[in-house]
């Protein structure tokens, strides 16, 4: 149900004159299931779901077919006793014979089938173990890549929110200006205002311009990586949800997520090692494996026998079966010194774990401290600027009245700008940090369906 609802979202985008709100929940949701670099994530697990596999394929028996054939140039002579043969040749004059020469024939040639069964194996055990586990941790990584991914999404859409924030109060700006430039002119043709008063509202105005089309190109771009991020066409028209610019609340004390997917991939990576170092000790564990073979033999000593039927080469059959056991006994100390690294890689992990988890702590406590300040900031700059808003529609009112001239007016126009960006970029560190915060503490999830 949900890839109908996503396909029929993107079909919309592409198909509709008109321009859609693209909401955060559903840039994400598009974002997770169309991302290419998700999907190479998921083809990494489909990788090891097929090795986790193969694993589990070696308990399967093996049947091979074969087929030899030798020509012996110059065949080997093979001496065998002679004392029997000449008992049963001559009994009476009990003749010597001291032995015997035999040479096979030129012309060797066999076919047959072979099944091996493993029947007891300790390292196919472990083998399939330690698979498990390396798909367990691909999964991880590809739960974090989403979680990476719905950071990312998140950035650029804050980006292009504050973008079009500061797009709508340039737009105010510009026509409070607009207003403005319309009574100077009109005071200055009954010679209450200055030439130069003109020529600055016209300035400024010209100044709110240039920022407005630099902004809206800014838009523009930042939507253009947003369908990058989420795979949908660059055709596609959208538009955003506004900004929240309302004060945020501190649920974030909960402190740091202890099941980050940054964690089970170290745990992860631990398990592996410990099935990696059994895999070693079953090494020198016996294996033992049901074999059975059924073939055909046939020699001649000329090559044409095998092209004429008269008279016909003989095949002589053959069957076995049995049990093949194998018991380690001497490699060399081979296993003792993999046993050995394994070790080491052990205790590295145990350390890069630990030192993980004390990292995302600290990133964790430095990150909650940012969020407050930022919070803080943000609701001084939004203040700043309301204030700064008021003062300027005042001294407007008065310079309309004549009590107020244009340098008292465009001073407190200069000071609104600048509380207008510091407030924007307020806003937007704050919904950075906060999205850093939901990482931290697990509530990114929410938005990961």
């Amino acid at each position: 149900m949900k890839n109908k609802t996503t396909v029929l979202f993107l079909l919309i985008f592409c198909l509709s004159a008109q321009s859609q709100v693209l909401t955060l929940s559903e840039a994400i949701q598009t974002g997770i299931e169309h991302n290419l670099t998700l999907k190479e994530g998921e083809e990494d697990v489909r990788k090891m779901r097929f090795a986790k596999s193969e694993s589990r394929a070696r308990l399967l028996p093996v049947i091979e077919g074969f087929a030899n054939f030798q020509d012996h140039v110059e065949r080997g002579v093979q001496i065998t006793d002679g004392s029997t043969l000449s008992q049963l040749l001559y009994p009476v004059t009990h003749t010597d014979i001291p032995y015997l020469q035999n040479k096979g024939l030129r012309y060797n040639t066999s076919a047959g089938v072979q099944l091996v069964l493993p029947l007891y194996n300790q390292t196919i055990y472990t083998s399939m173990k330690i698979a498990d586990k390396m798909l367990e941790m691909s999964r991880y990584s590809m739960e974090k890549a989403k979680e990476d991914l719905t950071v990312e999404i998140c950035k650029i859409y804050y980006q292009a929110q504050i973008t079009t924030e500061q797009i709508n109060l340039i737009q105010k700006n510009r026509d409070v200006l607009e207003e403005l430039s319309a009574f100077t002119r009109a005071f200055n043709e009954n010679g209450m205002a200055l030439d130069v008063d003109v020529k600055r509202v016209e300035i400024n105005l010209e100044n709110l311009s240039v920022q407005c089309e630099n902004a809206k190109v800014l838009y523009e771009q930042q939507l253009n990586v947003l369908k990058y991020i989420l795979d949908i066409s660059p055709e596609s028209r959208f538009e955003l949800e506004q900004v929240d610019t309302s004060e945020q609340q501190n649920h974030f004390n909960t402190g740091l997520f202890d099941r980050l997917y940054e964690l089970k991939m170290l745990d992860a990576q631990k398990e592996i090692l410990e099935q990696q170092k059994k895999a070693v000790n079953v090494g020198y564990t016996p294996s033992l494996s049901f074999i059975t073979q059924l073939g055909t033999i046939n020699s001649v000593d000329n090559f044409d026998k095998y092209f004429y039927k008269e008279p016909p080469s003989e095949w002589h059959w053959a069957f076995y079966w049995g049990f093949s056991l194998k018991v380690p006994i001497f490699d060399g100390l081979a296993k003792k010194y993999q046993a050995d690294k394994i070790k080491v890689d052990y205790r590295k992990s145990k350390f890069a774990r630990e030192d993980a988890e004390k990292k995302l702590n600290e990133q964790y406590q430095n990150m909650l401290l940012e969020w407050e300040n930022n919070n803080r900031n943000f609701q001084r700059q939004k203040d700043n600027y309301t204030l700064a808003e008021e003062v300027y529609n005042l001294t407007f009112n008065r310079y309309k009245e004549g009590l107020a001239s244009m340098s008292e007016l465009l001073q407190d126009e200069m000071s609104e700008n600048n509380a207008q960006n510091n407030y924007l970029s307020a806003l937007y560190q704050c919904k950075v940090s906060e999205i850093g915060l939901m990482k931290l503490t697990g509530t990114i999830n929410n938005y990961i369906k």
